[in-house]
């Protein structure tokens, strides 16, 4: 359970999620302290007539206990203190007092089990061809109905974890402006410190998108991009937003070298220097803000400050969420280092609703996605970024129609060329830096999509898109060509079924410049 003696936090108890999940916390250390003595504690048990009063500690009458449950077959889900010792390990009363010792063993239904998992394992097979579960011995469920969207991270994973908050990440200055060398852990408790200090009641600290899936993933080459954080916020009003970005671009100073004058740099500043995106949404449906600081090898460091959100993942590769408090708090507090046996409690959460099915996705390579039309741009993009990565959609049978609506959402957030052609150009600088041909494969996929499944468009304007992409694409190309050439090679080999005639096109030898010229387009199928 989510109270496992191995968490190390202090202070109040750590909310461990909101909405469905809110009836579990995770013990601070003081609790824990409680529990163990507890647990330790010789209780008499005193015997009737001649018997002889037991001396038994509880912890060894739950081990003995387990290990006949497990000798017997009886599966076993998990082992609970309940009622008023339960309440006096979480009670702050010093002269609180307990008196029965009430232990529940609880187990699965052997007959239920064996259908259960029969009809789990044919329903994931039915999906992916696949009768690899998603859940063996990887982590931990929390709980059952409610909360299976929340898992424990295991050893491994909590590893993983550290090691990216322990990393150092640079964040490139525009000019003169020198780069600082951040470590996400000290950026991330600089923040909550200065939220603190500012009055704004923080919820809790994730670590989310590719990051979260890349510490779940089993894939050992499995790469992620942006290093994306959200601090749960509650805010009174919009104007709150305002000063959570002073303060964010405050804290900037802490890791500014020692020789620079600080005193002198004003927020403006810092923003014109670090700050690669602002965003700031403030409505019924949602209240957030977003920070994204510049990494010049793709890598941005995006802090969002969420209040609510009504849409918090595209795709459910991409919908896992990590609980980083517990985590925040072992740093805090232990004097001992982790261990594969002494390491916090850390719990990951889908936004996608069903965990195990979200894993499975990820595992698998599989794109699954509902109601594309409420993300901002449909998911378009990010999907086509998903199949040049070799996933497959989890049911082709739907996936037609969810393309229909990705570009129709799509075409409403970006209606001009001018906005299509921008948005274009930072996804591609963001997600394929330095890698042209991913770049090129990338905007093939993108035309056949939109080629293939956009329906809302006029024709004139269908092919003004097309042709937009065709000329990016035929840029990069000529890039990668005159690349390959200066280094005396021949320039790389066309995809299947297209050739690439320069009709239509203006190149001028350099890759970030293309004209459009008036013609038919230029890309046709090899028959």
């Amino acid at each position: 359970m989510a109270g496992d003696t191995r968490s190390c936090c202090s202070g109040e108890c750590a909310t461990v999620s909101d909405g469905a999940a809110t009836q579990l916390r995770l013990l601070d250390y003081e609790q824990v302290r409680k529990l163990d003595q507890v647990l330790n504690d010789v209780v008499p048990i005193h015997g009737r007539g001649n018997f002889p009063t037991l001396e038994i500690c509880l912890k060894s009458l739950v081990q003995v206990v387990r290990k006949r449950l497990e000798e017997e077959g009886i599966p076993l889900r998990d082992v609970r203190l309940n009622g008023s010792t339960a309440s006096y390990i979480l009670s702050d009363e010093s002269a609180f007092c307990y008196n029965d010792l009430d232990l529940i063993f609880g187990y699965h239904d052997i007959a239920q089990l064996d259908a259960r998992t029969c009809a789990k394992a044919g329903r994931f097979s039915t999906m992916a061809g696949d009768t690899r579960s998603c859940c063996s011995g990887e982590c931990a469920t929390v709980s059952d109905g409610a909360a299976t969207q929340l898992r424990l991270l295991d050893y491994e994973q909590v590893r993983k974890l550290d090691q990216v908050l322990n990393d150092v990440v640079p964040i490139h200055g525009r000019g003169n402006f020198p780069t600082l060398e951040i470590c996400l852990k000290s950026l991330v408790q600089v923040v909550r410190k200065r939220l603190e200090e500012e009055g704004i009641p923080l919820r809790d600290v994730r670590l989310n998108g590719s990051t979260a899936s890349y510490i779940l993933s089993d894939e050992s080459a499995f790469c992620y991009n942006d290093l994306d954080l959200i601090f749960g916020v509650s805010l009174e009003s919009a104007s709150d937003l305002q000063r959570i970005k002073d303060m964010v671009l405050d804290c900037l100073l802490d890791f500014l070298p020692c020789d620079v004058r600080k005193e002198r740099i004003s927020p403006l500043t810092l923003k014109d220097a670090y700050v690669q995106k602002l965003v700031k949404i403030a409505n019924d449906n949602d209240r957030w803000s977003l920070i994204s600081l510049t990494n010049n090898s793709g890598r941005n460091v995006e802090l969002k400050f969420v209040d609510r959100m009504r849409r918090q993942f595209e795709f459910s590769v991409d919908s896992f969420q990590i609980v980083l408090d517990s985590l925040l708090s072992f740093y805090e507090h232990s004097e001992v280092e982790m261990t594969q046996h002494f390491y916090p409690s850390v719990i990951a959460e889908s936004v996608y609703g069903d965990f195990s099915l979200a894993l499975f996705h990820l595992h698998n390579r599989l794109i699954a996605t509902r109601n594309p039309e409420e993300i901002r741009g449909g998911g378009l993009l990010k999907y086509c970024n998903l199949l040049v990565r070799e996933y497959n959609p989890a049911c082709h049978a739907e996936i037609k129609s969810l393309e229909r609506y990705m570009c129709s959402r799509f075409f409403i957030d970006f209606s001009d060329i001018v906005q299509q052609q921008q948005k274009l150009e930072k996804y591609l600088n963001n997600h394929f830096v330095g890698d042209e041909e991913a770049k090129y494969r990338y905007l093939v996929t993108l035309r056949r999509v939109i080629q293939e499944s956009t329906v809302c468009l006029m024709s004139h304007e269908r092919r003004q898109t097309l042709r937009l992409i065709d000329c990016m694409a035929y840029n990069i190309y000529c890039g990668l060509q005159h690349r390959n050439q200066a280094m005396n090679s021949s320039g790389p080999p066309s995809p299947n079924g297209v050739l690439y005639p320069g009709q239509g096109y203006f190149y001028d030898g350099n890759t970030s410049s293309f004209f459009i010229t008036n013609a038919y387009p230029t890309w046709i199928s090899c028959q």
